[in-house]
């Protein structure tokens, strides 16, 4: 046996038999968390596809809701949030169509590959809460990246030169409002029963 292989076996029995004091001193490794999307507001394919991304992973979330969670409350305000935002993607998917974006995911921009990964991170979270942390959980995230949104639409507004897509988001926007709206009283109802 060569001796870098007598080495190797002797440190890797040895690990087994580590007190378990030394045990606990070693750190977890991080969880790799994902990187922020700096979106470019001025370029229409990315923003068309962040917004499609962004609204598909809300469609995902609601299906988690009608599938997992039997409060009728939160059922009805995930069915009501899913009939806007199947709206909203038959609206971006039709925009996407007739600019000639690609929606692939192979043909996406980085950030907009960023803010897939980003939106998975963030349903793969939810998918694992207990039932009892479950509404809590979907309201927060719902109203967190609500409001992303709402700042995304503040900056396509500010600087995109389509004004289709412009006209398109002051539709979008009160539907955003209101479902934020909807979520934090839901949410301020869900906190006063955990109390």
């Amino acid at each position: 046996m060569s001796i870098a292989l007598g080495l190797c076996r002797t440190l890797l029995l040895s690990s087994f038999s580590l007190p378990a004091w030394a045990a606990e001193t070693v750190p977890p490794l991080p969880v790799e968390q994902p990187k922020p999307a700096v979106v470019d507001a001025s370029h229409l394919s990315e923003v068309i596809q962040v917004l499609y991304l962004a609204n598909a992973s809300q469609l995902a979330t609601q299906e988690l809701v009608l599938e997992r969670d039997p409060d009728d409350r939160l059922q009805y305000l995930a069915q009501d949030l899913r009939r806007n935002h199947l709206w909203m993607q038959d609206t971006l998917e039709s925009k996407a169509q007739r600019q000639g974006i690609s929606l692939r995911f192979e043909d996406l921009t980085p950030t907009a590959q960023q803010v897939k990964l980003n939106v998975d991170v963030d349903f793969q979270a939810l998918s694992q809460k207990t039932l009892d942390e479950f509404a809590a959980a979907f309201l927060k995230l719902t109203i967190y990246q609500h409001r992303k949104i709402l700042k995304l639409y503040d900056q396509i507004e500010r600087i995109n030169q389509d004004a289709d897509l412009k006209t398109k988001l002051l539709v979008f926007r009160p539907m955003i409002t209101n479902e934020i709206l909807a979520a934090e009283q839901l949410q301020n109802t869900v906190n006063r029963a955990l109390k």
